[in-house]
């Protein structure tokens, strides 16, 4: 059973106002053995939940959040140079009224009142002029738009001049139609949160000022819970989406402006800075800088698309395939967490990332490797061949150490030691493909088998031992 795809089914199918975790156990098969804690960590990691208030209860439970933004209202507001051009941007305007794991626009489904689906274009728009559109996405969240876009864009390195490749809505026809000027807003519903899938009108809602200040009061309330409850650690769409779950239904209905708008002209929130993350905060407090660290528009001077080309970028010589096996590892025993893990193999003095970008990039990678590992694992199969798999990572935490402390005395010499390096890394080849079986092996090694690959282990990190200390009497 694919654990992953059948908790997707049963959260993103169920109607109910509560989710708890007995409700999961018993959506799975009986004879399914999958621990608490993995059921726990997915429901309270899903970004399709909501944790509900335990106040009242002693069990916690969850919400689907499709449930609370199906039907959901929201309004945009397009430019002067949108409605010139007859397009209208994505970027941050429909957040948080889709799910994360779409990629906006082409991703989006667009009906009109006539039943019209809107269609989309391709247009190339500078980077420093898309701001307006894509501030509060953050920094991390304007790359994989942009990427996910066109994956040439990538190679846009912060230069904000440049131009980019970008899908847009085609809404020519219907401001043509409507014979749509500026000031004039688009009216949304969400008909599928989960997919994506919107319905369209003119806004022709006529909203008081008590009306106005009430919606506006709501949905501060809800956001200065989200500043209690979890401080300046969320990025914008994370804070917005438990802002309108901790208010009042009634602000997903009838809008009186676009969510954007409100944040712009909000005298007590505003959008701030903190650790190079975009966040929504208090105007007043002067600690978390109103100003960006760095140019939010900017794509990562360094490499994003992997944990092994970014790994390579590092200098450093452990790739994904010894990672997994250090997730396996944690996993059978335990004990360390990812931050532990990290700490283990990555020393924080090993970690030049080119900029908070890649970091981001490098540590979401990072996350979904883990959730692939953890989702499947079975702790049985896995503790047959755990002990080569210990052995090897035992002695390959050592050569990393060597490799960390050493780097800069080896590229001075890498003249005088090609031959060295060169065995080095084909040893470490070797010894990775051994745990490349081992971190997918399903059978049971025999006693024959397990004297054969202890011997072939053993030859593989002599070799290894030998080549540093090899390495080390030439540096020295």
């Amino acid at each position: 059973m694919n654990l992953q795809k059948h908790l997707y089914n049963f959260i993103i199918k169920n109607s109910s106002d509560k989710i708890t975790l007995e409700d999961v156990e018993k959506s799975l098969k009986s004879d399914a053995d999958i621990p608490k804690r993995i059921l726990e960590d997915y429901l309270e990691e899903s970004q399709y939940l909501f944790t509900l208030s335990a106040e009242n209860s002693t069990v916690k439970s969850y919400t689907s959040r499709s449930n609370i933004f199906n039907k959901a209202e929201f309004k945009i507001t397009p430019t002067a140079t949108e409605i010139k051009k007859g397009i209208l941007f994505s970027g941050h305007r429909f957040i948080p009224f889709y799910s994360q794991d779409l990629f906006p626009t082409e991703s989006f489904k667009i009906k009109t009142e006539s039943g019209t689906m809107i269609a989309t274009k391709n247009i190339s728009f500078k980077l420093e002029d898309l701001y307006a559109y894509y501030s509060m996405l953050g920094a991390e969240g304007i790359i994989d738009d942009l990427t996910a876009d066109c994956e040439g864009n990538v190679e846009i390195i912060g230069n904000p001049s440049q131009k980019v490749n970008i899908s847009v809505f085609d809404f020519s026809s219907f401001y043509g139609k409507f014979s749509f000027t500026a000031g004039m807003s688009l009216k949304f519903t969400v008909e599928d949160w989960i997919k994506g899938k919107f319905s369209v009108s003119i806004d022709k809602d006529t909203v008081t000022e008590e009306e106005k200040h009430k919606w506006h009061e709501a949905l501060e309330e809800g956001l200065f819970k989200v500043f209690d409850e979890f401080g300046p650690s969320l990025e914008i769409p994370e804070q917005l989406s438990l802002g309108f779950y901790y208010s009042p239904s009634s602000v997903l209905k009838s809008p009186p402006c676009p969510i954007d708008i409100f944040v712009k002209t909000n005298e007590k929130i505003q959008v701030k800075f903190f650790e190079n993350n975009t966040i929504l905060w208090h105007s007043e407090e002067q600690h978390i800088s109103s100003e960006p660290a760095n140019d939010m528009v900017s794509i990562s001077q360094g490499t994003i698309e992997s944990l092994d080309a970014i790994l390579e970028e590092l200098e450093l010589l452990i790739s994904s395939v010894e990672i997994e096996a250090f997730i396996r590892d944690s996993l059978l025993s335990d004990s360390d967490t990812k931050a532990g893990i990290l700490n283990k193999i990555l020393p924080e003095s090993v970690f030049n990332f080119k900029d908070k970008a890649q970091e981001t990039a490098f540590l979401n990678h990072l996350e979904e490797l883990w959730e692939d590992i953890a989702t499947d694992y079975n702790r049985e199969i896995d503790s047959k061949t755990a002990p080569f798999r210990k052995e090897i990572l035992d002695n390959l935490e050592i050569l990393y150490s060597w490799h960390n402390e050493s780097k800069e005395l080896i590229k001075e010499k890498t003249a005088f030691i090609e031959s060295e390096i060169a065995a080095l890394h084909s040893n470490i080849h070797k010894v990775r493909e051994i745990l490349d079986l081992l971190n997918h092996n399903q059978n049971e090694i025999d006693s024959d088998d397990a004297e054969q690959l202890n011997d072939v282990i053993f030859n593989h990190l002599k070799n290894l031992n030998d080549l540093i200390d090899r390495i080390n009497s030439l540096i020295n």
